[in-house]
C-alpha cells in the first residue's frame, strides 16, 4: 500500500481531470476483483459471515429505553419473506416491479423493505417526505407504480382520497396495524391494503420469485428531487453505482473504516444517499446500524441510549448543536470562559487527542450526551467551517470527514481523508470517481471556479421521466455547482453556478459562499441572501429564538420574540455581527450584506423555504419574501 501525500491529495491527469491518489485506486480495484459481493442483495450475506451471525438491525424500546436487535439471520430470513411476498403483489399489480415508499416512521423496517425489494428483483422508488399527498399521484402515475408501501394509517386516507386520479394503484402495504374501516373505505375505492406481517406471510405461503438473478446494472432505486414540477426527472441508480460507492466510501476511510465492532446512528430520510452508502459499508463490515423513530432535528437524544461509534451527519446540525451549548452558559462568565478555554486548542486539532483534565471535565457532557463512543463523523453536502471542525473534534474526540456529492453520484464522489486536518474543503476524488473543472464563460472572477463534472463507476443510469422515456447520463455529468481545486489537491465548493448573480458594478458572488460565512453568528438561525443586477446584497434573516431573547434582555428590550424581530437595535446589532464575520473571513466590500430584514418564520420542509436536509430553498424564499426584498432595495435607493 502506497502513503498519502497530505500536500498533493489527488492525481492529475490530462484536460485537467483529477482522481484520487493510485494507491487507493488499486486498493479500490482488488477489492472489487477479491470480494463476492457485486449487488445490493450480497450485503446482508457478506455481514452474516463477517460478523459471525451477529446483531445487525436495533430499534428502540422507549419503555425502557434500550435498544433491540435482530440478528444477520434473522433479517436476512425477513427480507426473503418480504421480497417474495411484494413481487406476488408487484405481479398482480402489473407494475413493471417497481414498488413505491413513503414513510418517515419506522425507518429500520424500511431498510429491511428496500432489501426485501432487491432480493425479490423490484426496484424501490422511496418518496420524499415532505411531498404533499395532491402530489402523490402524478408521480406514482408516470412511474406506473402499482404498490405502494407506507408508515401509517393516515397515509393510507392519504392515497385513498386521490385514488381517482391513481388508475394504476392496486395495493397499499402499511408498516403499523390498521383499523378495518380503514380498509374498507380502500376497498371501497378499488384499493387492497395489507400489512407488512400479511406480505410476509405471502412470501412464505404463495412466493413468487425472480426469473433472473440480479445484476449489477440491474436498477436498484429511483430517487425523486425534493421538490416536484411537472416534469420531475427521476434518478436511475442500478446496484453497481450505489455498491461501487460503499467500497470507494470504505477504502478512503482505510484504517478507520467501519468494522464489525461499530455501531452506525441512522436517523436521516429514505431519500437520502449519503447515509444509505455509509449504511451499506457498515453492513459489508458486519457492523451494527441502530435507528431513530424521533423527527430528524430530534434524533440526536436517541444516541445517549444507542452509543454509537460512526454518525453520518449535516453541517446544519452540528452548527445547532455547538449554539445549544453556548446558550446553555451565556450570561454566566466563569461557565461561558471554560467552555471557550476548553475548545481553544494549540496547534493542530485532531480526534482522539489528549485534553487537558479541565478540558475532558467540560467537554464530557457533550460527548455523554452523543453516546460517548463516537469515532467518526461523515459530514455531508460541504465542509465545516474551522470552529464546527474544531468543536466536534474536542468535544467529542471523534475523526471528521468532509464529503460532496449528488444523487447522480450515488452519494459523496469526493471526501476527505481521515488524516486531513485542514478544513474548508470536501477531500478529493474517491477512487471509482474522476472530477473535472470545465469553465464557465464570465466565472473568472470567482477565484478560478469552474462547473464541476463527475465520471465513473458511481454515475447514475440517467433520468426517468416517465414510463416510457429514460434519459440518460452523458460521458460526464454535469453537476451544476461550482468549485477550484486547492493547491493539495482537494475540492472547495463555492456554490450553485446557478444561484451567481451580479450586482452593482458588474461585480459576481456566490451566495451561498458567503451565508456559509455568515451563517457561524450564533444570531443566524435562517438566512437568505438576494442579489439583483445593479441592486446591493440583501438578506433574510430568521434570528436564533433564544440567542437573541438572551441579547434582547441584556440590552433591556421588552416584548415577544415578534416583536424584537421589528427592533431596529436588533437589526443594527445583528448585520453589525455579520459584516464583522465577513471581514474576519476575507469578504470584500461588495460581498458585505448592505441591509437586512428579521423574519420570525422558522425555515423549514413544511413551508417549503428549506428541504429536508435545511439546505435553503432559494427560489421558495425570493417569491415568499418577495415584498421584503423590494422593501429593502427601495430604501437602498433613498
Amino acid at each position: 500500500m502506497g502513503s498519502l501525500d497530505l500536500t498533493q491529495q489527488s492525481e492529475c491527469y490530462e484536460s485537467s481531470i483529477r482522481k484520487a491518489p493510485d494507491f487507493e485506486q488499486k486498493l479500490y480495484n482488488q477489492f472489487r476483483q477479491s470480494k463476492s459481493i457485486h449487488t445490493l442483495n450480497d450485503v446482508l450475506s457478506m455481514g452474516l459471515t463477517v460478523s459471525g451471525d451477529g446483531p445487525c438491525i436495533g430499534k428502540l424500546d422507549e419503555s425502557n429505553s434500550v435498544y433491540n436487535w435482530l440478528s444477520y439471520s434473522s433479517v436476512s430470513e425477513k427480507v426473503v419473506k418480504i421480497g417474495l411476498g411484494l413481487r406476488h403483489l408487484a405481479t398482480l399489480s402489473g407494475s413493471k416491479f417497481k414498488i413505491g415508499l413513503i414513510s418517515t416512521k419506522h425507518l429500520a423496517d424500511c431498510l429491511i423493505i428496500e432489501y426485501g425489494c432487491y432480493y425479490g428483483g423490484l426496484t424501490v422508488v422511496p418518496l420524499d417526505e415532505n411531498i404533499s399527498p395532491k402530489d402523490y399521484a402524478p408521480l406514482l402515475n408516470r412511474m406506473n407504480i402499482g404498490c405502494v408501501i407506507v408508515d401509517t394509517p393516515d397515509r393510507v386516507q392519504a392515497l385513498t382520497s386521490q385514488s381517482e386520479c391513481l388508475p394504476n394503484l392496486k395495493f397499499i402495504v402499511v408498516i403499523e396495524n390498521i383499523l378495518e374501516s380503514y380498509r374498507s373505505k380502500a376497498n371501497g375505492y378499488g384499493l387492497t391494503v395489507k400489512t407488512l406481517d400479511q406480505v410476509i406471510e405471502i412470501g412464505e405461503e404463495d412466493p413468487i420469485h425472480p426469473e433472473d438473478k440480479t445484476k449489477p446494472n440491474d436498477v436498484a432505486l429511483i430517487i425523486h428531487p425534493n421538490s416536484l414540477t411537472n416534469k420531475a426527472e427521476g434518478v436511475v441508480l442500478s446496484h453497481g453505482s450505489i455498491l461501487s460507492n460503499a467500497i470507494a466510501i470504505t477504502i478512503r476511510l482505510g484504517k478507520h473504516a467501519p468494522t464489525r465492532c461499530d455501531i452506525l446512528f441512522c436517523y436521516m430520510p429514505i431519500t437520502k444517499m449519503n447515509q444509505r452508502c455509509v449504511q451499506i459499508a457498515v453492513l459489508m463490515a458486519g457492523g451494527r446500524l441502530g435507528f431513530s423513530e424521533n423527527e430528524f432535528k430530534h434524533a440526536w437524544k436517541d444516541m445517549e441510549c444507542l452509543k454509537p461509534t460512526i454518525l453520518v451527519t449535516l453541517p446544519y446540525l452540528i452548527k445547532s448543536l455547538h449554539d445549544k451549548l453556548f446558550l446553555k452558559v451565556k450570561g454566566n462568565l466563569i461557565a461561558e470562559w471554560f467552555v471557550k478555554r476548553s475548545l481553544t486548542t494549540v496547534g493542530r486539532c485532531s480526534g482522539r487527542q489528549r485534553l487537558s483534565v479541565w478540558q475532558a471535565f467540560v467537554l464530557s457532557k457533550i460527548r455523554n450526551k452523543l453516546g460517548g463512543n463516537l469515532r467518526l463523523i461523515i459530514v455531508t453536502k460541504s465542509h465545516l467551517p474551522r470552529y464546527l471542525m474544531n468543536f466536534i473534534r474536542l468535544s467529542l474526540g471523534a475523526t471528521v470527514c468532509s464529503s460532496y456529492g449528488l444523487k447522480e453520484t450515488s452519494g459523496p464522489c469526493t471526501m476527505s481523508f481521515p488524516d486531513d486536518e485542514s478544513t474548508e474543503h470536501v477531500g478529493p476524488p474517491l477512487p471509482n470517481v474522476s472530477i473535472k473543472l470545465i469553465s464557465i464563460k464570465n466565472l473568472q472572477e470567482l477565484h478560478l471556479s469552474a462547473e464541476i463534472c463527475v465520471q465513473g463507476d458511481n454515475l447514475f443510469s440517467g433520468y426517468l421521466i416517465d414510463e416510457q422515456n429514460n434519459q440518460k447520463v452523458e460521458d460526464w455529468h454535469s453537476t451544476g455547482d461550482i468549485g477550484f481545486w486547492r493547491a493539495n489537491g482537494t475540492l472547495e465548493i463555492i456554490g450553485r453556478a446557478c444561484d451567481v448573480v451580479k450586482l452593482s458594478g458588474g461585480k459576481l458572488i456566490a451566495p451561498r459562499k458567503i451565508e456559509s460565512i455568515y451563517s457561524q453568528s450564533q444570531f443566524i438561525n435562517n438566512l437568505y441572501l438576494h442579489g439583483e443586477l445593479n441592486r446591493p446584497l440583501v438578506g433574510i434573516v430568521n434570528p436564533t429564538k433564544y440567542y437573541l431573547t438572551i441579547w434582547a434582555r441584556e440590552n433591556n428590550l421588552k416584548g415577544t420574540y415578534y416583536d424584537i424581530c421589528k427592533e431596529q437595535k436588533a437589526h443594527e446589532e445583528i448585520i453589525a455581527d455579520l459584516r464583522s464575520l465577513g471581514r474576519r473571513h476575507g469578504l470584500e466590500p461588495y460581498q458585505q450584506i448592505k441591509i437586512i430584514t428579521l423574519v420570525s418564520e422558522n425555515f423549514s420542509p413544511k413551508n417549503g423555504l428549506c428541504n429536508s436536509v435545511f439546505l435553503t430553498n432559494r427560489q421558495a424564499c425570493a417569491t415568499k419574501f418577495k415584498q421584503l426584498i423590494t422593501g429593502m432595495h427601495n430604501i437602498d435607493l433613498k
